[in-house]
């Protein structure tokens, strides 16, 4: 029976790792780069998506690493 569980702390790992990846490249998706002329407005939005990101990627990366 021990056979059977070798290898689960490795697996365990790995899934997570996976989550975290899929969890990162959905989150930058959710940016969207403006079509129209680039505004002042536009690019303040822009850098708003952008710093929204980042810190959420902070955040995350953070829980990856303490995982």
């Amino acid at each position: 029976m021990m056979m059977l569980f070798r290898n689960a702390d490795d697996r365990l790992r790995a899934i997570s790792d996976g989550v975290f990846a899929v969890v990162l490249t959905i989150m930058v998706l959710n940016i969207k780069v403006p079509t129209s002329a680039l505004s002042t407005a536009a690019m303040y939005r822009l850098g708003q998506a952008i710093a929204t990101y980042l810190i959420s990627f902070a955040v995350v990366i953070q829980y990856w690493h303490f995982h």
